[in-house]
């Protein structure tokens, strides 16, 4: 967070921003020491108090290319329900180690301020704005030692981050405070929200820190207002759509990414819409239930009328799908209870039983079964039911999966538009017990695909277009115990 003239912005709390202390771990790492460090005037010493933001004057000016703030006029980027935030910070690791490389904490969605009150008791002001995470940064995606770090829109050409240009990210705002349990809480992170001190910071850099008692502009520079039910929409992966009210709506659906039951319950209670979508994906709250594996919140979900079998827009991934492809197969089991259907394929025509086939879940692939999953369905567009996707994860589970289909009627000797059969793919990815499983079970062995070749003649052919899952193959074990099967 270095302007071009020398100044870092930076928490006002100090003591968790040692820039003087701080090793370099790498030549690309910069350390710099503090000239002057000037904290608003209007920070009070707690940070649930607002103004929590300094400025750090360096000795000696930086040479990385300084960060881009958001813009004071209206003309440019403004957050709005369900965009995109990137966290980065030295915050403690699940062991509760400092890590050794500075961390990202990615997919962090924003949260306007209205809501983010409803998870705070109204402790959220203008100078600050809120970000939750989801999936794997569940929570508020910030914790213990990330304090002073960035929250950027990042330049992310694909949605991945490592593909963009750090020069074109945008400091929208910077780590505040959040639950003392980070990694179990439900409540949205709070961040300074750097807009509202956007002025502050110019005075301060071109005044050469004379001009320190500037008052922050509006925070509605930056942000959105929450979106009113009459909301025309533009893009459905993005746009919210509820039919409730508006604000209640996205609390349920905050609630829903972050794992907060209460809140979601309260929600409800309030006249959200169960059904309500946002996000880059054009989740709804039971999507993001499902996918985290929040039991609890699903049997909420779905007990105040959530749609079972809504598609995302993006993708048109029902809940069952998200929940089989992750293996949540207690989500899974309560969702073919309430009548999800097991057939309904993703855009790209992947089944809830492929995927948990793919993903080596024996227990979701049980269910799915017992729902009378068709192990035959081929939907998409290469032809290939379940059967050819076991070949992922060579493990017991997927010995054990492969056992499975065949019992419920897999047709063993399966032939995709290619002609690749189900053990073709497991000797062409390496997989030797899910080979031996088909060969013992009666595979045609003499089957060939569009070019002629056996399953036999393919055997680890992955490793020559580097697709090999787990790094499978490159010792010849594989290779050899796949080999045998045909001697």
């Amino acid at each position: 967070m270095v302007s071009a003239k020398g100044w870092v912005h930076c928490r006002s709390d100090l003591m968790r921003c040692p820039v003087d202390t701080i090793q370099p771990l790498d030549p690309a790492t910069q350390v710099s020491v503090p000239k002057e460090i000037i904290t608003h005037t209007n920070f009070t010493g707690e940070v649930q108090g607002g103004y929590d933001i300094a400025m750090i004057r360096l000795k000696e000016p930086t040479e990385k290319t300084p960060i881009s703030l958001p813009p004071i006029s209206q003309n440019g980027p403004r957050l709005g329900v369900g965009n995109i935030l990137v966290a980065l910070g030295w915050g403690l690791v699940p062991d509760a180690l400092p890590p050794e490389r500075l961390q990202e904490a990615g997919e962090l969605l924003f949260v306007p301020n209205d809501v983010c009150n409803g998870f705070w008791d109204d402790r959220i002001d203008g100078t600050m704005m809120c970000a939750a995470g989801t999936g794997e940064f569940r929570g508020q995606g910030t914790c213990k030692g990330d304090s002073g770090g960035p929250l950027l829109i990042a330049n992310a050409p694909g949605s991945n981050t490592s593909n963009g240009r750090p020069q074109l990210d945008i400091l929208v705002g910077i780590t505040s405070f959040g639950e003392k349990d980070c990694e179990t809480g439900s409540k949205p992170g709070v961040y300074a929200q750097v807009a509202a001190f956007h002025l502050w910071i110019e005075e301060i850099i071109e005044t050469d820190g004379a001009a320190a008692k500037v008052t922050p502009t509006p925070a509605a520079t930056l942000i959105e207002a929450t979106p009113s039910a009459s909301t025309s929409p533009q893009d459905a992966s993005t746009t919210p759509s509820t039919q409730g009210d508006p604000q209640e709506s996205l609390r349920l659906w905050t609630a829903a990414a972050t794992g907060s039951v209460r809140n979601a319950e309260d929600a409800l209670d309030k006249g959200a819409d169960v059904n309500f979508t946002s996000g880059a994906l054009g989740d709804a709250p039971l999507h993001l239930a499902a996918t985290s594996g929040n039991l609890e919140m699903v049997q909420v979900l779905i007990a105040a009328g959530a749609d079972v079998n809504q598609g995302r827009s993006s993708d048109r991934f029902t809940p069952l799908v998200s929940a089989s492809k992750a293996g949540h197969h207690k989500v899974v089991r309560a969702l073919v209870e309430a009548n999800a259907d097991v057939e309904l394929a993703s855009k790209a025509g992947h089944t809830p039983l492929m995927w948990a086939s793919f993903g080596s879940h024996p227990q979701v692939v049980e269910t799915l079964l017992d729902a009378r999953a068709d192990p035959n369905s081929a939907v998409n567009l290469q032809k290939r039911p379940a059967l050819h996707f076991v070949y992922q994860v060579a493990a017991a589970s997927s010995d054990r999966i492969t056992n499975m289909l065949l019992d419920a009627g897999a047709d063993i000797d399966w032939q995709d538009t290619e002609k690749y059969t189900p053990l073709m793919a497991a000797t062409y990815f390496g997989n030797p017990g899910v080979a031996n499983v088909l060969v013992v079970r009666g595979a045609d062995v003499s089957l060939g695909d569009l070019g002629g070749n056996t399953a036999a003649d393919i055997i680890c052919a992955c490793l020559s277009q580097n697709a090999c899952p787990n790094g499978r193959c490159k010792s010849g074990g594989e290779e050899a115990q796949i080999e045998a099967l045909f001697k």
